[in-house]
């Protein structure tokens, strides 16, 4: 609790010279030493062997029986377990959080399990659009072949790779932060909803009302120059060579 008492004023008169504030903690627990916070996978459904059937009455053992899909499924917050806050240009949770896009844009999305926050793309040709493209680029020295610089199409124009775009969004400090960065391709997957209906994409569009069709990740192929990509209708994870020209969602913090 914070107490607050205003005291030794003049030309004026206050109803109420003291009060008092609480502070709620209601951030997710630390993990375990050596164990990561994982979202669940969105699946609530149970099969009998032949069809899908109610999970009450499904053999037990099955994705849909367990998990934050079960224990926490309040789609106030996300579908099926997941826990996400939207977030304004400042980096500041709306105060409705069920205002829709269209009405309150917010720029990104926070994820209460994971700790990551998200970058939201938008449809406005401006710096976020989800049809710009990059070529996969990173002169970090981290991997031998650092790509090709400016391969796609984008909004800045001459600037159109991943680490380029990166270095934009930093600069301008999106929703106050400015280590954004690509996702690697375990954090891309922990975003999806696996229960989503098929042939729609696997981002709660409460939250992210804008999809592309196929991103790049940080994560490198192990056998050749080529990088991790993720196509979110389709929910799986393919190599993309470097010069291609995909989406970037972009990402920041640390995994809990």
């Amino acid at each position: 609790t914070l107490k607050l008492t205003l005291s030794n004023f003049a030309n004026a008169t206050l109803a109420t010279s003291t009060a008092v504030g609480t502070i709620v903690d209601d951030d997710q627990p630390p993990p375990e030493a050596g164990v990561s916070l994982l979202n669940d996978t969105g699946v609530t459904f149970c099969s009998d062997g032949a069809t899908e059937t109610n999970c009450a009455n499904a053999l037990p053992g099955q994705d849909g029986q367990t998990g934050r899909d079960v224990t926490d499924n309040d789609d106030s917050n996300g579908v099926a377990g997941f826990a996400l806050v939207k977030l304004d240009a400042a980096g500041m949770p709306l105060p409705d959080q069920s205002v829709d896009y269209a009405t309150t844009p917010w720029a990104c999305v926070h994820d209460e399990v994971t700790g990551l926050t998200w970058e939201v793309k938008t449809e406005d040709g401006g710096l976020h659009d989800v049809n710009d493209t990059f070529s996969r680029f990173d002169t970090s020295g981290e991997f031998a072949f650092a790509g090709l610089p400016n391969g796609g199409d984008c909004a800045t124009s001459g600037e159109c790779d991943s680490e380029k775009f990166a270095a934009i969004v930093n600069a301008a400090q999106l929703c106050g932060y400015s280590d954004w960065r690509l996702p690697t391709r375990a954090e891309w997957l922990l975003l999806l909803n696996f229960g989503a209906p098929a042939g729609t994409p696997m981002l709660d569009d409460s939250f992210f009302p804008y999809v592309a069709e196929q991103y790049w990740t940080r994560s490198r192929v192990p056998v050749d120059s080529d990088y991790f990509t993720i196509n979110p209708t389709l929910g799986s994870s393919a190599p993309g060579s470097a010069l291609a020209a995909l989406a970037v969602q972009l990402v920041r913090g640390e995994r809990r």
